[in-house]
């Protein structure tokens, strides 16, 4: 078996209690979908979780570490991402750092430079975001967006992608929304969103992340502290009180 996370958000309550979910049913490989950080209060505490996963894409909010935050962030996203800048980038801290906390962040930082916009494993194909747009910050939004992304990758007939939040199934002619726990085999041309580990935004504030099985796939929904993960927020005056809010009543 196989776990797919995406999305943890520099939340480490959710992302503490996924790993221990996914320790639990025996499951040793982790693929990761993008945007470890942004949003969230502890970017340097998640850091460390990197060097767990097999397979890795790079989000949007990742790249501002390389690239900076890009104009298109809305006022609330900038605003976090332009802290979290602060915490993680060796260049941009103004305190002295202890050394092993400097050498996490650089190494960290080597590892978002190599980490691709899209991966092949076991047959299937990977992205944080779109097929047809990789590293755009667009969305799979709908069949056409999925019949589309089919036409552009004959090859593949497994997508997996996240940064909506939105745990959905993509085929040519429906979008699903999946039950936790059921399984959905690989019967057809699917893209498959895991959903977000640390912000879910589909009123269920339960982590959410994807196990690949033999023939198919389930989601699971794993329950964490979010109000301990709230006051975090809440008690950073940097980030907007609205990134609390909103993991409270996941959306």
């Amino acid at each position: 078996m196989i776990a797919v996370l995406s999305d943890i958000h520099s939340n480490l309550p959710a992302i503490e209690a996924v790993l221990a979910d996914v320790k639990a049913r025996g499951i040793t490989r982790i693929f990761f979908l993008g945007d470890l950080i942004g949003y969230g209060p502890d970017p340097f505490e998640v850091l460390a979780f990197l060097s767990l996963f097999e397979l890795k894409v790079i989000g949007n909010h990742d790249e501002t570490l390389l690239n900076g935050v890009p104009a298109g962030f809305n006022p609330v996203a900038r605003r976090a991402a332009e802290w979290t800048v602060r915490q993680v980038h060796p260049d941009h801290h103004r305190n002295r750092l202890a050394f092993k906390a400097l050498r996490l962040k650089r190494r960290a930082l080597e590892t978002f430079s190599r980490m691709p916009r899209q991966a092949v494993a076991e047959g299937m194909i990977f992205f944080h975001d779109t097929p047809l747009a990789p590293g755009s910050s667009d969305y799979v939004r709908d069949e056409n967006d999925a019949r589309r992304s089919f036409e552009m990758y004959p090859d593949f007939s497994v997508f997996f992608v996240g940064h909506s939040h939105l745990p959905r199934i993509f085929t040519a002619d429906a979008v699903l929304v999946p039950r936790p726990g059921r399984f959905y085999p690989f019967d057809r041309k699917m893209i498959i969103n895991v959903g977000s580990v640390g912000q879910p935004r589909d009123k269920d504030p339960r982590a959410c992340y994807v196990i690949l099985e033999e023939g198919g796939f389930r989601y699971i929904r794993v329950p964490y502290d979010v109000d301990a993960a709230a006051r975090r927020i809440l008690e950073n005056p940097e980030l907007d009180n609205f990134l609390a809010q909103r993991l409270l009543l996941g959306k």
